[in-house]
């Protein structure tokens, strides 16, 4: 949103396009030839460079070929945005391949990038697909964030909302949390100014908290989200028994439908097998010792989950519009209640919508 103190802090002025077109009249006639590279280092939402593809396209360039010496660098990534999708605009009602409106797609995110000028390389090198839309306003990645999260620009996601990237080690020792690579990717495609939540299981938060201080976030507080409905963890205690004196257990096959459970001689098996039935192993304890401790674990059942609220600090660039805006939000947490009570979902509320095989 561009106010009267963004205006103040960055002087930014767009050209008219009176006044591009005038300026475009003055250039030598070879400067739009084919093969010609234009770059406007500061090039606001594309007056400019929008003026430059429609006079190369009326003079017979092909589109994929005239936005490919089309470069621009412009510090606000609203501008960019903004740019990128005048430019794509231009050269869709020119193209009818949809597999060169795709290739023009990469071509913009490649040769209009949100950067400082005055530090920037011109290497032109950002990765294609991330900062384009001209529909979708979300994208979906599937994929592990260790991958996708280089490709993302810098100081580029308004926040991050997620359940940490846990690898597990094994049921004994539990999830491996983040590593400081990890939190340090976080801490750089985000905004300055901007707000992420961070879930984290009870006995590994203190781990996240110290990752996420240390590549520069704030922690403002942390929330806890408690449910009562959590999974058993740990070693089954019955089976540890059996194990230490050598008692073999008998696995009775049963098949779980519908949350029944069928034993594998009912005239059911068949019919939930082909109803998408989903087996189970049910050990069965054999020493009484081990009958005893029958559904007890090593570790106690997890009621709750804590919610990490992180801040990354503001910089110089920031205007006082949004240094207040920061100060708003920093209040809300701060005076919210820190504890919510809402059960996990089901497995039916899970799979609401899901279509396929369960």
């Amino acid at each position: 949103m561009r106010t009267i103190q963004r205006v103040k802090d960055l002087g930014e002025v767009f050209t008219p396009p009176e006044l591009v077109n005038e300026i475009l009249d003055k250039f030598p006639k070879d400067a739009l030839e084919k093969g010609k590279i234009v770059c406007d280092p500061s090039c606001g939402n594309g007056n400019f460079l929008v003026g430059i593809l429609k006079r190369k396209i009326s003079l017979g360039h092909n589109p994929v070929t005239a936005i490919s010496t089309i470069y621009g660098v412009d510090i606000m990534e609203d501008n960019v945005q903004e740019c990128r999708e005048r430019l794509y605009a231009i050269a869709k009602k020119n193209i009818k391949s949809k597999s060169r409106i795709k290739k023009i797609k990469k071509i913009l995110n490649k040769n209009i990038v949100c950067a400082d000028a005055l530090t920037y390389d011109f290497e032109f090198n950002s990765i294609a697909d991330y900062s384009f839309n001209t529909k979708q306003k979300y994208k979906i990645i599937n994929n592990e964030i260790e991958k996708e999260s280089p490709k993302i620009p810098d100081n580029y996601c308004s926040g991050i909302f997620e359940d940490e990237p846990y690898e597990k080690v094994d049921i004994k020792t539990g999830w491996k949390p983040p590593s400081d690579k990890t939190t340090k990717e976080h801490f750089r495609i985000v905004k300055p100014g901007s707000f992420s939540a961070f879930y984290s299981s009870s006995n590994n938060s203190h781990y996240l908290i110290k990752r996420l201080k240390k590549a520069g976030f704030e922690i403002i507080d942390i929330y806890l989200w408690i449910y009562s409905t959590g999974i058993l963890q740990g070693n089954d205690i019955s089976k540890d028994i059996d194990k230490q004196q050598k008692a073999e257990r008998k696995r009775d096959k049963k098949v779980s439908v519908g949350g029944r459970m069928f034993h594998s001689h009912s005239p059911i098996w068949t019919k939930a097998k082909k109803n998408g039935g989903q087996y189970v192993g049910n050990d069965i304890p054999i020493t009484e010792e081990a009958k005893l401790f029958s559904g007890y674990y090593t570790k106690m059942r997890p009621a709750y989950e804590k919610i990490i609220f992180a801040f990354k600090p503001l910089d110089e660039k920031c205007s006082e519009e949004e240094k207040e805006n920061t100060r708003v939000i920093k209040e809300r947490i701060l005076n919210s209640s820190n504890v919510i009570y809402c059960p996990k979902p089901s497995k039916t509320e899970k799979d609401a919508g899901l279509e396929g095989d369960k």
